[in-house]
């Protein structure tokens, strides 16, 4: 069934506690209204303030103030419908028991929503220290590079300063190993300059 009441779809993502107590209390009658007709039970008016008037406390100020309305409305419908547990009877207990059920439902999207940004962030942690790992293995090679050169007599003492870290990194990063890559490519690009 359609939620005709005014308020809801304005109100339908808000948590309970942040609903005004008007509307919510007008939502909740219809609510009930609506698992009344779905329980198909008999029940006096009065009862029906006086359950609805519990839920509003429950919903405003109790354990479930932190659902989403729309939540609220789903355990009215699934649980009137037997899809959650209780009696078919239209009572504080029964729908503090579909309440329940929604509650455990809202920690599991909840729970989900956490899993997926802790994911996202643990890939995003990985990625920076593949990048820094990657990085790092480079300036490592370039070092060791540049001393092998020192100590094969490729470069001279005087000419440990032309070839830089960064010049070598860049030849590493444009495909050359430390196998491949010698001085006169560096010395190259310098001369250039």
């Amino acid at each position: 069934m359609e939620i005709r009441n005014e308020y809801y779809n304005g109100h339908l993502k808000e948590r309970c506690r942040e609903v005004p107590e008007d509307a919510l209390l007008s939502i909740i009658e219809e609510f009930s209204s609506i698992a009344k007709f779905y329980l198909s039970t008999e029940i006096h008016i009065d009862d029906i303030k006086k359950i609805n008037g519990a839920m509003l406390d429950i919903l405003k100020r109790g354990r479930f103030q932190w659902l989403p309305l729309y939540l609220v409305g789903e355990a009215y419908t699934k649980g009137s419908l037997g899809e959650l547990g209780g009696t078919t009877k239209l009572s504080v207990r029964n729908i503090y028991i579909w309440l329940t059920q929604m509650e455990e439902k809202m920690r599991n999207i909840d729970a989900g929503y956490q899993s997926k940004i802790d994911d996202e962030l643990r890939a995003s942690d990985e990625r920076v220290y593949m990048e820094h790992q990657a990085h790092n293995v480079r300036f490592g090679t370039a070092l060791c590079l540049k001393l092998a050169w020192v100590y094969e007599g490729r470069i001279t003492a005087d000419e440990w300063e032309k070839y830089t870290l960064d010049a070598i990194v860049e030849k590493l990063k444009e495909g050359y190993t430390d196998k491949t890559l010698l001085p006169s490519k560096i010395f190259t690009t310098i001369e250039n300059d």
